[in-house]
């Protein structure tokens, strides 16, 4: 017969892998503040920006099973966009981030408003005729 302190789950102090988490999240933090000063800023910018993609990527595939690739279509016009506004209509960087998020916006509720009619396989058929045609034209003979 097990007794009512037996029965009774034990407090448990923190593990080694919360330990182990809380030291790499300080060493990160401390990297973050730190790598600016020796590291290129352009380049650790775009490292984050492929990192959050990644991150959406994971949570997309690994965690809903979903393999969509709109996610990637809204960064690389939002991105598109944003280089475009900047460099050939001169627009300071904060107007040209807007610009993109805007597009990529834009672009996410056409994707979204879409006919119900229009499947996977008609679209990825249309893609298909789309891309079959502009390569005969680009095609050297």
């Amino acid at each position: 017969m097990t007794t009512a302190r037996e029965a009774a789950p034990a407090l448990e102090t923190p593990s080694a892998t919360s330990r182990h988490q809380l030291v790499a999240f300080a060493v990160m933090v401390v990297f973050f503040v730190v790598a600016p000063f020796f590291i290129y800023p352009l380049f650790l910018m775009k490292a984050l920006c492929f990192a959050l993609f990644a991150c959406a990527f994971n949570l997309l595939i690994g965690y809903v099973g979903l393999l969509s690739f709109g996610h990637a279509a809204f960064l690389g016009s939002a991105g598109y966009i944003s280089a475009h506004t900047a460099k050939v209509w001169g627009w300071p960087p904060e107007l040209a981030i807007l610009a993109g998020t805007v597009v990529a916006g834009a672009l996410g509720v056409l994707i979204g408003a879409r006919p119900r009619s229009l499947t996977a396989r008609t679209a990825s058929r249309r893609c298909h005729e789309a891309c079959s045609s502009a390569f005969s034209i680009c095609a050297i003979p």
